[in-house]
């Protein structure tokens, strides 16, 4: 009976041990939680990238401060906030220096295209997103769009046709996103989608270019390149790029 009560004792001391442990472990996961919240403020926040916003206007769409606790801050929604709040923002990375610098790291969309609207003009990036509404009849040194009507386009949603131009404006953000990978968007002036069969460019203001719907647009535009440079540096005119089996063709 003696040797049964010490079995007891031990189970029962083991059992008390056990939730020691766990009460330890617990108390050390408040001290650390607590020291996190007392100690990591933020007293520095650093904005890089910024070209279109300032500094200022940066920190107040992400909604952080000087004070704020540097691990409780929702990364996540204040990335949110500075992309869906400043239109020309494209993409947003929140990160922490220790011990207390906050760094918000923007990478800002350039202008692709303005399409050219009876009710103003639409600034987009290359993925459509419009960034900006301008007053009609302003004069610009980007790629003017025209041919294609918008739904209801609103500042910081992506741009929107009617039901019969949402192909033409699909295959106008694929050629504006390859043009802007071939850091070519600069040579373009215009681009007009009115046409049924076709979309055309006014290209390094010296050729109409023809392209088809639904093209391969990088292989295209390396065509194209190809074909200008085998001209003088003085020839202007059209290149047909329509027809099938990559035929190029060069009206003076």
């Amino acid at each position: 009976m003696a040797r049964r009560r010490r079995g007891v004792h031990r189970k029962r001391f083991g059992g008390w041990n056990i939730i020691w442990k766990f009460v330890t472990l617990a108390l050390i996961v408040v001290a650390v939680v607590m020291a996190l919240i007392l100690f990591f403020k933020v007293e520095n926040i650093r904005v890089e990238g910024e070209a279109q916003y300032t500094e200022q206007e940066i920190r107040k769409a992400a909604g952080v401060q000087i004070g704020d606790n540097l691990y409780l801050i929702n990364k996540s929604k204040a990335s949110d906030n500075v992309f869906s709040t400043l239109p020309y923002v494209r993409k947003v990375r929140i990160y922490r220096e220790l011990p207390s610098t906050l760094i918000i790291e923007v990478k800002e969309s350039a202008v692709a295209g303005i399409i050219i609207t009876p009710d103003g003009d639409w600034i987009l990036n290359a993925e459509g997103k419009i960034m900006e509404k301008r007053a009609s009849a302003t004069e610009y040194e980007h790629t003017v769009i025209d041919g294609v009507e918008l739904v209801s386009p609103t500042v910081g949603k992506n741009a929107e046709a009617e039901e019969d131009g949402a192909y033409q404006l699909e295959e106008l953000k694929d050629l504006l996103q390859e043009l802007e990978i071939k850091g070519l968007l600069d040579k373009v002036q215009a681009i007009h989608l009115g046409e049924s069969d076709m979309l055309t460019m006014e290209y390094d203001e010296r050729f109409l270019v023809y392209l088809p719907w639904g093209a391969d647009y990088e292989y295209k535009l390396r065509g194209l390149e190809a074909v200008i440079e085998k001209l003088e540096i003085n020839e202007t005119g059209t290149i047909d790029m329509l027809r099938a089996g990559g035929e190029v063709h060069f009206y003076p």
